[in-house]
């Protein structure tokens, strides 16, 4: 048998769908306000006056109660110490929990709480849990509710831009999308078809939302808040990108270089720096922190 066939402990990452689930878990885990409940979920004898901080040994053993996870999700979660390991000093780093000490165990031994409320936005989608699961799952969360947008020009050179559903039937783009050309009134994006019904640009902020004939799929949990200066962002769009056949979803880094700037048309909009290759960045930006 091979060492790797033989080996107990499953050290290949965590898919995203795993990591939000266990993410989740761990938050309601280590609320104090589920201390009982856990309690008994683990066969423990709870404090009478007072809670205790719970291990990570003690979350991966809850997380192997029945119900706790689809079966689907992590079928032996003793399998996957490590990952889990990691998972939860990434949510020590990004603030959604807070580190205790060490308890006895040599592996899975710091203990936590979290005393992290939600507002109603965040409690709708995982959007939250951008901070902590990064970048990659950033590009999940919107690459299925994120489209192409496009038309031509008035000279009649073909152009697009991106939006992003924000309900069922409405979609959010910037308002140059819809006023600097003909929105092209069939779209294909996305694996989609969809008819434009109608298009309604802000007057002074480059924001637009376009109604759609049909049911999109919406990116849950969005939220907006003003830039700050240093703040990592992200754009998703569609840029032309050479010899390629067909659009891609293109997400690109950077950060707040300037909050606020006035245009000539007393337009207000912020300045941010790309990382790389500033010649394809185009489309939504979002913060590391999913908006």
């Amino acid at each position: 048998m091979s060492p790797i066939s033989s080996r107990f402990q499953r050290l290949e990452p965590l898919s995203i769908g795993q990591r939000i689930s266990i993410a989740l878990a761990a938050l309601r885990f280590f609320s104090p306000l589920n201390y009982e409940e856990n309690c008994v979920k683990l066969g423990m004898e709870a404090g009478k006056k007072s809670t205790r901080p719970f291990s990570g040994m003690d979350f991966v053993r809850f997380l192997s109660v029945p119900g706790v996870l689809p079966e689907s999700i992590l079928t032996d979660p003793n399998r996957h110490y490590q990952r889990i390991d990691e998972l939860l000093r990434s949510l020590d780093r990004s603030g959604f929990l807070s580190y205790q000490g060490c308890g006895q165990s040599p592996f899975l031994g710091s203990i936590y709480y979290t005393f992290r409320e939600m507002t109603e936005k965040e409690k709708s989608g995982a959007l939250f849990l951008g901070r902590a699961l990064g970048p990659s799952f950033l590009h999940w969360a919107y690459k299925n509710g994120t489209y192409q947008i496009t038309g031509a020009t008035e000279n009649g050179d073909r152009h697009a831009g991106t939006a992003i559903a924000i309900a069922p039937r409405w979609l959010m783009t910037c308002a140059h999308v819809v006023n600097d050309m003909q929105v092209d009134l069939d779209q294909n994006s996305n694996g989609k078809e969809f008819k434009i019904i109608k298009q309604i640009p802000h007057h002074s902020v480059d924001v637009a939302i376009i109604e759609v004939d049909r049911d999109l799929q919406v990116v849950q949990g969005l939220n907006f808040k003003d830039p700050s200066i240093g703040e990592r962002v992200y754009t998703f769009g569609y840029p032309r990108i050479p010899l390629s056949r067909e659009a891609s979803l293109v997400m690109q880094g950077g950060e707040v270089s300037v909050e606020e700037i006035r245009s000539f048309k007393m337009e207000s909009f912020f300045s941010f720096l790309p990382l790389h290759a500033p010649e394809i960045v185009a489309g939504q930006l979002f913060r590391k922190m999913a908006m």
